[in-house]
């Protein structure tokens, strides 16, 4: 006899969370991915430009987005050629770019200012000190301020600070900063205050030391150090408050994650998770703060560069389920419901509460970690009932191993299973394809995991006859994401900067051909 029991009812408790930093994922900058960039806010619009690609190509491209559309828009070039780590801020209503390396090998002193409402650029006066790309900004009032820097070198790292003034047009220097000799140090302004801070000095050694500047009396004062020597850091202030995070570690031998927050009214430093699984171990990303909405962008990492951009979210909600779950069983069935069950819910999930899991007979359930339900799903395990699985999935019944069951394929699950189902996403695309040269016809190639959260992994099984080609990741839009030269047998992207959807793989021959485009998902 079928006998049903209801238990109980779903209790959500809301709470707002800034324990950790999560980030949700925007549309990704177009073109191709970049550091050592310029970027900054003005009338609610976000610009970013500049930089460099992972191959090292100089650009001067500069690009609008709109975060009330999710758009990126090509703006005018910046009238110099191609820029690494220039300086930039924003002042009035105009975005200000000065100096930094030039794809000559030389670092230019000249400036330029942006008019967003005409989407012109207007030379202003060239920086009087010694020219510097790696240098940092701040802007307290209406004067910007530029400190420490690299002249091209190990011997020529900087240690002045300099203000511009925009009603003068004018360069002025100021008291030097007192760290000592640094390029990529983290710079802000809170409270009237300029901060400097971490960086690089000319033996590659980060410091945790930081120096807050007075406008009002030119001189600065130590604060409390930060825990970890950090540079090529990213930073950005939201509630009084600073975050400074990701980058690189003494030696630049190792990308770090994480932010650490400093609050100026206890002169304190405090850890923080950066826990999205999205944005972890990269340097050199771009941070801007518009409309009390953090954004963060671009970057480098291990394997190549960002094009990706990312909204922070400043609250989630938790929810503690208690006796949620309806279940239906007979005879022997064991069934774990318990009070405390912690469920986080992600994004557009939405409706937990109309969710039936229904077991049937003797089967034990367990559900792990990372299950996500999504609205008015139902899971019947039972007599010739149907289960829909997603790629690859590995499972055991009765201590016999099954898998390689594909995409839209159903899974008939009888009552006799007493084994627990281990579900594990890791399904492996094969295919050949024909290289170039006497012997390239067949080859092999693999593209894994599909689905995936953190890398892609591509193989060959004779790279030698794809020599020249490179990897691209198109997004649904037909946007260049990332690309990366096919340089060996196994090559890895990292794709833990991009939201969870369908994406596209393609490679491409030196003369431009498409030798295969294939789907992925990001999950």
């Amino acid at each position: 006899m079928l006998r049903s029991v209801l238990f109980g009812f779903i209790i959500l408790i809301s709470s707002q969370i800034f324990a950790q930093l999560e980030w949700e994922g925007r549309s990704s900058m177009p073109d191709r991915g970049r550091y050592a960039v310029i970027s900054f806010a003005i009338d609610g619009k976000i610009y970013c430009g500049l930089g460099t690609t992972g191959s090292g190509a100089y650009l001067n491209d500069f690009w609008e987005y709109n975060p009330a559309n999710d758009v990126w828009t090509q703006k005018a070039n910046f009238p110099g050629d191609g820029r690494y780590a220039p300086a930039s801020f924003t002042i009035g209503g105009k975005g200000y770019v000065c100096m930094g390396r030039t794809s000559s090998g030389g670092i230019s002193s000249a400036c330029y200012s942006y008019n967003p409402s005409t989407d012109s650029w207007s030379s202003i006066a060239s920086f009087t000190g010694s020219v510097r790309y790696a240098t940092e900004s701040f802007v307290i009032g209406n004067v910007g301020y530029i400190a420490c820097g690299n002249g091209g070198g190990t011997s020529s790292y900087k240690n002045d600070l300099w203000s511009y003034n925009t009603s003068t047009n004018s360069w002025t220097q100021l008291t030097n900063f007192p760290g000592g000799n640094r390029d990529n140090v983290t710079a802000f302004a809170i409270g009237g205050f300029g901060y400097v801070g971490g960086g690089n000095d000319g033996s590659y050694n980060t410091s945790v030391n930081f120096w807050k500047y007075n406008p009002s009396s030119n001189s600065w004062a130590s604060i409390s150090s930060m825990p970890q020597g950090r540079t090529v850091t990213t930073d950005f202030v939201l509630d009084n408050k600073v975050y400074v995070g990701l980058g690189y570690s003494s030696g630049f031998s190792t990308m770090l994650g994480g932010f650490y927050q400093y609050d100026p009214s206890a002169n304190s430093w405090s850890s923080l998770l950066s826990n999205s699984s999205n944005i972890t171990l990269r340097a050199g990303v771009e941070a801007v703060e518009l409309d009390s909405n953090i954004y963060i962008m671009i970057g480098n990492y291990s394997n190549g560069v960002h094009t990706s951009l990312h909204q922070l979210k400043t609250s989630s909600d938790t929810c503690d389920v208690y006796n949620s779950v309806y279940v239906t069983y007979e005879d022997t069935v064991v069934t774990y419901v318990n009070d405390t069950t912690f469920i986080e819910i992600f994004d557009t999930i939405y409706h937990l509460y109309t969710t039936e899991i229904i077991v049937y007979d003797t089967l034990k359930s367990y559900v792990y970690d990372t299950v996500i339900v999504y609205d008015t799903s139902k899971i019947y395990i039972g007599d010739t009932t149907f289960i829909f699985i997603t790629d690859t999935v590995t499972f055991v019944v009765n201590d016999t191993i099954f898998s390689f069951v594909s995409d839209t394929t159903f899974l008939t699950v009888y009552d006799t299973i007493r084994t627990t189902i281990y579900t594990s996403v890791e399904d492996t695309l094969n295919f050949y394809a024909s290289g170039w040269g006497s012997g390239c016809g067949g080859i092999k190639m693999q593209i894994y995991p599909n689905p995936t959260a953190t890398y892609l992994k591509f193989y060959s099984s004779l790279p030698s006859c794809l020599a020249g080609s490179r990897l691209e990741i198109i997004d649904q839009l037909g946007q260049i994401l990332q690309t990366h030269p096919y340089d060996s047998s196994l090559v890895e992207m990292d794709i833990r900067g991009y939201a969870r959807t369908l994406y596209f793989v393609r490679l491409v021959a030196p003369n431009g051909s498409v030798v295969f485009a294939k789907k992925f998902v990001i999950h």
